[in-house]
């Protein structure tokens, strides 16, 4: 026969019980917005009867309960869905980055607007029409001069702005890599906490959310392969390069570094590439430091088709200009020149673009004239003749300065609606797996609060079989055996 007293055993292994169940619920309506936070459930099980099978047991009726205990506290966390959102994160973060660079470019290029390149090239275009048709008047040629001087200065401030979100985009390469070494660094200490506590037998459900939410913040920035051993330990490796290793492991401590436009990976005691640059490049597969080198790859794309638009066009300008006899009987005077930097030596490409100073000081000096006979226009008509003239490539075809424009305009136009279509598709999908992940983890606080109700209940049971059973041993002990006296 069990003694009494045993019941107060299974009293207060009831009271233990709900209460931890209290303690965990309590615990997730805490957390409900905390982010990365999953979802803890309390395991329960029977304790072990009485009696155990053995020749010796005493004579009962069978097995006899004796109460409860908590087996574990779950976390309640999908690994696959995990993963699977962080793909899709990933490539969102990437189109995202994508998207914003190319409505910048496309802000740059301004088309179609009054403040665009079309609008300047269509200005100068039609000043040169007005001198074929009043070679003399010093008003057109002073209107050519001036729709030129708007003209280089709007290829020159397209070119600016390309440099200068071209170094923005730099800036955001140097800080991804900044924020993957800290969370690298972050995830490694967080795993030792982590085998440090289950080498102790717990479950550190608070620390792996802890390395969950590094986790999710890193495969934003870049994708990285993951390992988990049996003691809740993780390896994270990069193109076969660890860079968190297990615990333990003997590995050589590597980090990313940025340098004059190259992300490299290197050995963190003496900055050795291990990755080059096009190694790095080749193994990013999506995240935001794929969209950054994306986008970097289209400004340059789109600053070269300036370039050549640019240069390609003043270039034919000038050879037809030299043709031509200004005012005074002057010829082989090039329109447009070349700068020169502090130290002498000419200044490259659409930075170093001008009308020349000669033209802008003497307006005669303007070669409208193939001849030079007095109202004749006839090399103001062949420049203008130039924008729908000219022999540039494009996508394996030879077009004119006009036509040249107008598709890199037109590629620029289907380019960015092509990453918005994938940014919104992106959306969609991420937003799918984080509803899913939400089903697992998410805390629910209507849920919460019937738990809290019921634990209430059953702690408030447990209690009364405890004041019950103490009633029972009073009985025993102080009224037991006195009757009669």
């Amino acid at each position: 026969m069990r003694s009494t007293f045993s019941g107060l055993e299974l009293a207060r292994r009831a009271l233990q019980t709900q209460q931890t169940a209290l303690n965990t619920v309590g615990h997730n309506i805490s957390n409900a917005n905390t982010p990365g936070y999953s979802r803890q459930e309390v395991v329960t099980s029977p304790t072990g009867p009485y009696t155990s099978p053995s020749n010796i047991r005493p004579m009962a009726a069978g097995h006899i309960g004796t109460g409860v205990a908590v087996v574990s506290i779950q976390r309640q966390f999908d690994k696959y869905v995990a993963n699977q959102w962080r793909l899709e994160n990933g490539l969102l973060a990437q189109w995202n980055q994508k998207q914003l660079a190319m409505q910048q470019i496309e802000s740059i290029f301004n088309e179609p607007s009054e403040s665009s390149l079309r609008m300047a090239v269509d200005e100068f275009w039609s000043a040169l029409n007005q001198l074929a048709i009043e070679p003399t008047e010093l008003s057109s040629r002073a209107l050519v001069k001036q729709t030129a001087i708007t003209m280089v200065d709007t290829f020159k401030t397209m070119d600016r702005q390309l440099d200068q979100i071209s170094k923005d985009y730099d800036e955001l390469g140097r800080a991804a890599v900044s924020e993957i070494n800290s969370l690298v660094k972050q995830i490694e200490d967080v795993n030792k906490r982590i085998v440090r506590s289950t080498a102790m037998g717990d479950q550190p459900n608070d620390l792996l959310d802890q390395r969950d939410l590094l986790l999710d913040k890193l495969t934003e920035l870049v994708n990285v392969d993951m390992e988990e051993n049996n003691r809740g330990d993780m390896r994270i490796s990069f193109g076969g390069h660890v860079l968190v290793p297990y615990v333990g492991e003997n590995h050589e401590s590597l980090k990313f570094n940025y340098h004059n436009e190259q992300m490299t990976l290197v050995r963190s005691s003496d900055d050795v590439v291990v990755l080059t640059h096009t190694q790095v490049e080749n193994n990013i597969t999506h995240g935001k430091v794929k969209g950054i080198f994306e986008s970097k790859e289209a400004i340059a794309k789109y600053q070269d088709y300036l370039e050549e638009y640019a240069m390609g066009y003043v270039n034919a300008l000038n050879a037809q200009h030299n043709q031509g006899v200004g005012l005074n009987g002057q010829t082989d005077i090039d329109f447009f020149v070349t700068t020169l930097d502090g130290e002498g030596n000419p200044i490259p490409g659409i930075k170093g673009l001008a009308v020349n100073p000669a033209i802008i000081n003497d307006l005669g000096l303007i070669a409208a004239s193939a001849s030079g006979a007095k109202g004749d226009g006839t090399n103001a008509v062949e420049l203008a003749a130039l924008r729908h003239g000219g022999n540039l490539e494009y996508a394996g075809q030879n077009v004119t300065f006009d036509q040249f424009y107008r598709a890199v305009i037109a590629d620029l136009g289907i380019e960015t609606d092509e990453t918005i279509k994938m940014t919104d598709n992106q959306k969609i999908l991420a937003y799918q797996f984080e509803l899913r992940q939400e089903q697992f983890r998410g805390v629910s606080l209507d849920e919460e609060m019937t738990k809290m109700v019921q634990y209430q209940h059953s702690y408030a049971a447990a209690a009364r079989l405890t004041t019950a059973i103490d009633e029972m041993i009073d009985v025993i002990v102080n009224r037991l055996g006195i009757v009669g006296r």
